[in-house]
């Protein structure tokens, strides 16, 4: 094979060197000793040792101790040694200048070797930080291969490889390159978890390394890795490759741990709501039950000794507990709808919110005949895009909550405003005690503003209103008034796009 001119280069250097230095070196001979022009030449051997390659030093070194024997011991100008104590000064000098040589490769291999070792780690470090602040599968995969692909300058290919169904190419960082993946490889580095290629002890004749990345009870992944460079696969690069992929492993695990903790935390919120539920129907419903059934036995058995008058009673407490029970069983039902459908649950269009509060003040004064009402609306109200049924029981909701929590009997008064021309805001205000608790924890399903209130229901009222409002893009809002009592309203947009207000 021919030499290159780039292969000569530290021939040159080196003869360049002790060129220059002899030349000095030889001007001031009349005033130094030959141990002190020894020195020199070992001090050139040092400087090469650092600035040059190790043949390059080497190189230095022997044109060092020819150059010294050569110009400077007796006879001069020839490379006979007169003296055997001149020969033992040479031996000696090429004897040191070789072991110098020799450590300052060393010494240069394990500062490369550590120096390179320490940008490892900080590139774990850092593939760390970063896959640990993501909160999504393929942003891990996908940041953790180019990772791994920057850090090797190599292709990077993860393939998942799931029980009795094919392997597939999860990611590439080479879009437009062709599959080369072994799927007979993905497979068994799967079921081993182990690594292969070169410098694994298995299968070092392959061409690629094949990783073991994440393995669960359902699907398993590796990750190929072809780099550019044959002198990449080396032991400390593999040991550095597993460092990575341990880390996405870990990120990936991390994840799969919290997405399965977010799903047992589901599923016991639905077990408790499941027993509240229970637990609030069999004691909500058993007193209007009982009521209605007493009454329907009382006129069934003893309506011959009844007054026209007593079975109107009789009759009308059945119709209320009854209008009650199809409330809180209307309330359970457009929670649920609601909470699962999001804004699919809506049959929205554009409404006349005074209509609506129209129809609610109907029926407020029909069910509750003993209690007045008192309608507030600022004038030229605009249409609002709505589902007109949940509004409604929204507005129905809230001024029940104050009839039944305000036992002074005052004027339930409802307010219809705009707010900055976005929102439409309804507001119903009482005069009872107030709230005293944390008004999130007033929207919580099954808590009530009085739990040892003599009233029917479930505690959904507020929690109704809150998901109404929010699926429409508004919010509830609950306040205690200056002058006593409490301001619940609802904040809805006009336009039917518009974000929840913070």
């Amino acid at each position: 094979m021919p030499f290159k001119f780039k292969s000569l280069t530290p021939l040159f250097y080196s003869l360049g060197f002790v060129t220059v230095a002899s030349l000095i070196f030889d001007v001031l001979t009349p005033w130094l000793d030959v141990p002190i022009l020894a020195m020199g030449y070992l001090l050139l051997v040092l400087f090469a040792s650092m600035r040059l390659s190790y043949w390059g030093a080497l190189l230095t070194a022997i044109f060092s101790f020819i150059a010294l024997n050569f110009f400077f011991i007796e006879p001069r100008y020839t490379l006979q040694v007169a003296r055997l104590q001149s020969l033992l000064e040479l031996l000696g000098f090429l004897a040191v200048s070789i072991t110098m040589v020799s450590i300052m490769e060393r010494l240069k291999t394990q500062s490369l070797t550590a120096k390179q070792a320490q940008m490892q780690a900080e590139a774990a470090r850092q593939l760390a930080e970063k896959l640990l602040r993501l909160r999504c599968e393929d942003e891990i995969l996908d940041q953790g291969a180019q990772a791994i692909a920057s850090a090797f300058f190599a292709r990077v290919i993860l393939v998942s490889v799931r029980a009795k169904a094919p392997t597939s190419v999860v990611y590439d960082t080479d879009a437009a390159g062709n599959d080369v993946v072994d799927a007979g490889a993905a497979r068994w580095v799967a079921e081993h978890h182990l690594a292969i290629g070169p410098t694994t002890g298995y299968w070092p004749q392959l061409y690629y390394w094949c990783i073991p990345l994440q393995i669960s009870s359902t699907s398993q992944m590796v990750l190929f890795l072809y780099a550019s460079q044959t002198d990449s696969y080396t032991k400390s690069n593999l040991a550095f490759l597993q460092g990575l992929t341990g880390q996405v492993s870990l990120a990936l695990g991390l994840l799969y741990a919290k997405q399965s903790e977010q799903v047992a935390m589901q599923q016991a919120e639905r077990e408790n709501i499941h027993n509240a539920l229970l637990a609030s129907l069999s004691h909500d419903f058993r007193t209007p039950l009982t009521t209605i059934v007493g009454a329907a036995s009382s006129l069934r058995h003893q309506q011959s000794g009844l007054s026209m008058m007593q079975q109107e009673s009789l009759c009308g407490l059945i119709e209320s507990e009854a209008i009650a029970m199809l409330d809180d069983a209307e309330n359970i039902l457009s929670l649920t709808r609601v909470e699962t459908l999001g804004r699919l649950a809506l049959h929205a269009d554009w409404q006349s919110l005074e209509e609506l509060i129209g129809v609610v003040l109907s029926r407020c004064r029909q069910r509750y005949s003993h209690r007045l009402f008192d309608l507030n609306c600022d004038r030229s109200l605009p249409l609002i895009f709505v589902d007109p049924k949940l509004i409604i029981q929204v507005v129905m909701n809230l001024v029940e909550n104050t009839i039944k929590f305000d036992t002074s009997g005052s004027v339930v008064k409802i307010a219809v405003t705009t707010r900055d021309d976005d929102y439409v805001m309804v507001t119903v205000q009482d005069r009872g005690v107030g709230i005293s608790q944390d008004v999130a924890q007033l929207m919580t399903k099954f808590v009530r503003g009085q739990p040892e209130s003599r009233q029917p229901g479930f505690g959904l009222g507020l929690t109704i209103c809150d998901a109404i409002a929010k699926v429409h893009g508004g919010q509830m809002l609950l306040e205690n008034a200056a002058e006593g009592g409490l301001n619940a309203s609802i904040l809805l947009p006009i336009r039917h796009d518009q974000e929840p207000v913070s």
